[in-house]
């Protein structure tokens, strides 16, 4: 499944003509021996040790692995003004047109409401202050897609490596096929009182948004900050389980043939264990915690949105990485492991 994968995506790289402002595989792609330390966070962790017995002719010994732990570049999260307009080329080339047209249905059937809940794309304005006839945008739409990493890690080496548990290509969370619930947030309505605690900075003083609803709007004048919390709000979804949402839900044991003894916990707003790396429009080696950027800002001097955004209509593209410990089962039962830390 994974050849076929790439096939096409190297069909659709050498066919699809990039526009400006377009995301490619080239972009995206990571090297895991030379990627930044605060994205992979890699570490041996020590050796697993594995009973391996055989009935003809009948015997057993003792076979080790090495258990190492890193973070894996699990989703690509795009978040972009137009529907079917994600600016991952070849993402774009594959599902723009059933993203249209799911989303415009959407679109269409809440059509006979305010345009606070239909969207459809682009920031809404309300009217200035002393009634003239300038717009400003207080609230931000975007959709937004998190898509599983085109390659997995442990495809390199499986002794070195732990595999992931999201699916190559496949987009875990599209606000396209979730449309309704991405425009009026119905089903958050019991997390509401969450909407005061659960932010991205310090509530009331120094925030960029609430993490609830999870819709496509959001009260945020700044399109970089913006972009991030609609962002996390996707991966928020696709990191759990059983939510009352359309997704492919981004969470279980990979089946790598390997032991486990961490995979990525859902998302939080607070948590260092998720970390974000963006590609577009300002490309950056070193990942970030939206959370502690926010925590640490100068309100008067805000240096992390230079170079993350144009206008009121830019979109971002991040690498989303998330933490795995494992080690490559070597035989029929795992015996123990022997802890010693070494990170690189």
């Amino acid at each position: 499944m994974k050849l076929v994968i790439m096939i096409l995506i190297s069909f659709l790289s050498l066919s699809a003509v990039a526009e400006p402002g377009d995301v490619t595989i080239e972009d995206l792609f990571v090297d895991p021996i030379t990627a930044n330390s605060s994205c992979i966070d890699y570490c041996f962790e020590g050796v697993c040790f594995w009973l391996k017995c055989k009935a003809f002719p009948p015997s057993c010994s003792i076979k080790t692995s090495l258990r190492v732990s890193h973070r894996n570049p699990d989703l690509i999260v795009s978040s972009y003004p137009k529907l079917g307009a994600n600016p991952w080329k070849e993402f774009r080339e594959l599902f723009q047109g059933l993203q249209e047209d799911i989303g415009q249905q959407v679109i269409n059937w809440l059509g006979s409401g305010p345009e606070q809940i239909v969207g459809g794309g682009e920031g809404v304005s309300t009217p200035s202050q002393g009634g003239g006839g300038d717009q400003t945008i207080s609230t931000t739409f975007r959709e937004v897609d998190a898509v599983g990493y085109f390659y997995d890690f442990v495809d390199i080496s499986d002794e070195l490596y732990c595999g992931n548990n999201t699916t190559s290509f496949v987009p875990h969370y599209s606000s396209a096929f979730d449309g309704f619930l991405w425009r009026t947030g119905v089903t958050d309505f019991l997390y509401t009182p969450f909407i005061f605690t659960d932010v991205i900075g310090i509530p009331y003083l120094q925030e960029w948004g609430s993490i609830y609803w999870r819709t496509g709007f959001v009260k945020q004048l700044n399109p970089a900050k913006a972009n991030a919390l609609l962002s996390m709000r996707a991966v928020h979804v696709a990191s759990r389980s059983t939510e009352p949402r359309i997704y492919f839900s981004a969470t279980g044991t990979p089946s790598s043939g390997q032991r486990f003894f961490k995979i990525p916990a859902p998302l939080e707003v607070d948590s260092d264990e998720t970390v974000w790396q963006m590609i577009h429009p300002k490309k950056e080696d070193s990942c970030l915690v939206f959370d502690r950027v926010a925590d640490n800002e100068d309100v008067n001097n805000d240096t992390w949105s230079e170079g993350r955004w144009s206008d009121n209509q830019s979109d971002s593209v991040y690498n989303v990485w998330r933490p795995y410990e494992c080690c490559k089962k070597k035989g029929q039962s795992y015996l123990f492991s022997i802890q010693v830390q070494v990170c690189i």
